[in-house]
């Protein structure tokens, strides 16, 4: 969870102050808990931050973080209604890592006691299964922008572990920006797409909290082209996974985790921008609208 995310949260009423609970010794933060939710919901859905202080040796971690849990639960979720999941992304080798191991056992057994069950994970990812509807049979390709902490950008799983993009499409949006097709709950929308001033050619520079706030876009192949987009443009680049980054003369692409759809006077439309928006420490560089 990244700072500026706590602020667009709140902002936008997915979080709640009232969500957001805190274990404290004297003026020393200990622990902290919070619940996200779709925009304006009655209730969270999501468990999204469950932090301790694991390097005081005094201090019972999984008792304070279950402690917190439980007494922050009783007042937030509604009695008798389902406990929202806990989710967290985590490395696939955190167990062989001394400073990831314990933080994540001491939360897992926290909700464990506190009756959240495991989630199935395949490669260190988890898994999911699509809900399908009369006119949505898959969810390749399908965008839910409210959805943290990648903001829903879904993907096939491939036996590799890796996530199995599809070509996708560009087109032109307002004429003068490059934009990707996404499938969402309004529908086919497209989503502006981004250039990095810290990439070259033929990397990206990136990573961690930055592709975190700035998914690459990532393809399978050639995407379909509209507007009269130069196919002579399209290109891609490695990344570490071995997944490939669609890029555009010369440029790798991004999408903007803060964007997100909504309904304004001409239908639905996206929301926000990430033009002119400097990336996350550590990172350094700007992003900036990609150009057809």
């Amino acid at each position: 969870m990244l700072n500026f995310e706590l602020e667009d949260d709140l902002v936008a009423r997915r979080r709640r102050p009232e969500w957001m609970w805190v274990a404290l010794e004297g003026d020393r933060l200990l622990a902290r808990v919070a619940w996200w939710s779709r925009s304006d919901d009655g209730s969270p859905s999501d468990l999204d931050i469950l932090d301790v202080d694991n390097g005081d040796a005094e201090i019972d971690s999984e008792e304070l973080c279950f402690t917190l849990l439980e007494t922050a639960t009783a007042e937030v979720i509604p009695k008798g209604s389902r406990r929202p999941d806990y989710g967290r992304f985590i490395a696939a080798d955190w167990r062989d890592q001394p400073e990831t191991s314990k933080p994540v056992e001491v939360r897992m057994a926290a909700v464990e006691s506190a009756g959240i069950g495991e989630q199935v994970t395949y490669a260190g990812h988890p898994l999911y299964l699509f809900e399908t509807s009369p006119a949505e049979i898959t969810g390749e390709g399908w965008d839910e922008p409210d959805i943290p902490p990648w903001h829903g950008l879904w993907y096939l799983v491939s036996p590799s572990g890796n996530a199995l993009a599809w070509p996708g499409t560009l087109k032109e949006h307002n004429s003068t920006v490059l934009a990707a097709l996404e499938n969402t709950l309004a529908g086919w929308e497209a989503f502006p797409l981004y250039s990095y001033s810290g990439d070259t050619s033929s990397t990206s520079a990136c990573t961690g909290s930055c592709s975190v706030a700035w998914p690459p876009v990532l393809t399978s192949g050639d995407p379909a082209q509209m507007n009269s987009l130069s196919s002579s443009k399209v290109g891609t680049i490695k990344l570490s996974d071995g997944e490939l980054q669609l890029t555009y003369a010369g440029k790798p692409l991004y999408f903007y985790s803060n964007e997100g759809v909504t309904k304004g006077a001409n239908g639905f439309e996206t929301t926000g921008s990430g033009n002119a928006v400097k990336a996350p420490s550590p990172a350094t560089g700007t992003f900036s609208f990609a150009t057809p």
